[in-house]
């Protein structure tokens, strides 16, 4: 039998014709693989991995995680390639009780593109000054580091730590396909606390062998404002999903289409437009950009602390250089916002899992009570007040800065001047402030859930978000204490 070796090159400078070529042939492997493993195989914790993007300070979040991601492969990126080697010798890299992998990425273009403002986003982007776009193009590109590291691993050749050296070497007999490493990556924040037993339920509904992007709490700005979590996100319904069955109509008003085999931009444009009427305005329709036409509308994309879920067939799609291009092309953004234009400039969307509607719980498929993903009152239930408790300082100095750069905004714009670059992007997300908190329950109160709602969360939750602040103030310490209290009790009802 004769041996056939192909040599995929994932590094930022070497992905060129002939290897995107070889990616693509992979993909087509892999997805005749899995198709097969989804049909016999029960997905189990350990076909998942695990992705944070972070820094040093807040490491400690992540390792507060370890409890609750026992057996799971987890790939931390940070933007030190030096450090990242040096927790891979430190904690003995994936083949530790840990299981983890450190990466960096360090975006060769930065430097040919620095100018005054400097940074991936080129000379004529504003600076970056909120953390969470300074980690935008690390967070953006983690999942495509992840993916190619999983792959190096699974061969014979070591892994580097950074990208540009990350290269797999797949020995596979002829007419043979190779057996996938993974079939799910998850994406979240360094400090959302993964729930494996509910994810791998989830899941396993769904096949990986189709190029899936999945989560249910989606952040849309209609070009007025941000909303968090949107009812109007340019989504799709499962492919399994008989909506006569469940709603007693094929096209019910107000409804995403389910979407086979795969969920397409024009897909959640129809669904946008039709919910507004084709008309602009209102509670969620904003300008007419927003709204579009065919698959020209705004792009949607998951909370970053509420996460999201890649299949491994649809990360096979992408080469890290045209990702790359992606990313830099925005102007400074969060990573997850990023990640879901990235996949809709490719020609992807999101599928909504909508979990409460075949359960009869709910006819709104964008219920924020059944959201299984960054769920506020899943918070309240796994953190109970010590979240609060510990980081409500932190959330009163937040919103002070929101209130102060608001005011600041509204001097500027009433005196006729131009906002300073790092107030306010073209697209309306502030580059000084965090995002809307849609993944914890405002101070004026929660939503309506009652008992019978948070038991059927305790049972479905995919995760929950701790949401710590990016200030400087925050205890990190204390709050590492509160989610690994939590991550053990994940542990303990998981065993």
């Amino acid at each position: 039998m004769i041996l056939t070796v192909l040599i995929l090159f994932y590094g930022l400078c070497t992905t060129g014709g002939s290897s995107a070529v070889a990616q693509a042939d992979i993909g087509h492997r892999f997805l005749r693989t899995s198709r097969s493993l989804h049909e016999a195989a029960p997905l189990r914790p350990s076909d998942l991995v695990l992705v944070y993007t972070t820094t040093p300070s807040r490491l400690p979040l992540v390792h507060a995680t370890r409890p609750a991601r026992r057996g799971i492969r987890t790939i931390i990126v940070l933007q030190d390639a030096e450090e990242a080697a040096r927790l891979n010798e430190h904690y003995g890299g994936e083949k530790s009780e840990y299981n983890e992998t450190y990466l960096a990425w360090i975006d060769p273009a930065a430097s040919a593109s620095a100018g005054a403002n400097g940074g991936p986003y080129g000379r004529t982007a504003p600076a970056a000054t909120h953390p969470l776009h300074l980690l935008g193009p690390a967070w953006a590109m983690a999942p495509l580091l992840a993916h190619a590291a999983v792959l190096a691993s699974s061969s014979t050749l070591p892994l580097a730590t950074t990208t540009a050296a990350s290269a797999a070497a797949l020995s596979i007999s002829e007419g043979s396909p190779p057996l996938p490493s993974y079939r799910w990556m998850l994406i979240a924040r360094d400090d959302t606390l993964w729930r494996p037993h509910q994810i791998v339920r989830l899941l396993s509904q769904y096949d990986d062998s189709v190029a899936t992007a999945i989560s249910d709490h989606f952040i849309d700005y209609n070009g007025h404002e941000l909303l968090a979590p949107s009812a109007a996100a340019a989504v799709c319904l499962p492919c399994s999903f008989n909506l006569t069955e469940l709603l007693g109509r094929r096209h019910p008003p107000g409804v995403p289409q389910p979407s086979c085999p795969v969920c397409r931009p024009a897909s959640g444009c129809e669904f946008r437009f039709n919910l507004c009427g084709g008309l602009t305005g209102g509670e969620y329709c904003g300008t007419k950009r927003f709204l579009g036409s065919g698959d020209r509308c705004s792009h949607s994309w998951a909370a970053g602390g509420a996460g999201l879920a890649l299949s491994i067939t649809l990360l096979s799609y992408f080469g890290q250089e045209e990702w790359a291009g992606c990313v830099r092309a925005q102007r400074p953004s969060t990573g997850e916002r990023s990640v879901g234009r990235c996949l809709w400039r490719n020609g992807f969307s999101f599928t909504h899992p909508a979990a409460g509607l075949p359960e009869g719980l709910t006819r709104d498929v964008f219920s924020s009570q059944h959201m299984l993903f960054g769920n506020p009152v899943l918070r309240q239930e796994i953190f109970g007040s010590s979240a609060d408790a510990v980081l409500g300082p932190a959330y009163k100095a937040e919103a002070e800065a929101v209130r102060a750069a608001a005011a600041a905004a509204d001097k500027a714009a009433a005196a006729g001047m131009a906002l300073s670059s790092g107030a306010v992007s073209h697209d309306g997300a502030e580059s000084g402030i965090a995002i809307p908190a849609s993944t914890r329950l405002p101070s004026e109160g929660g939503q309506n859930c009652d008992r019978e709602c948070r038991e059927w969360l305790l049972r479905r939750g995919v995760n929950v978000h701790l949401d710590v602040p990016y200030t400087e103030d925050v205890d990190i310490t204390a709050a590492a204490t509160v989610l690994q209290a939590a991550a053990e009790g994940v542990a303990r009802a998981t065993d």
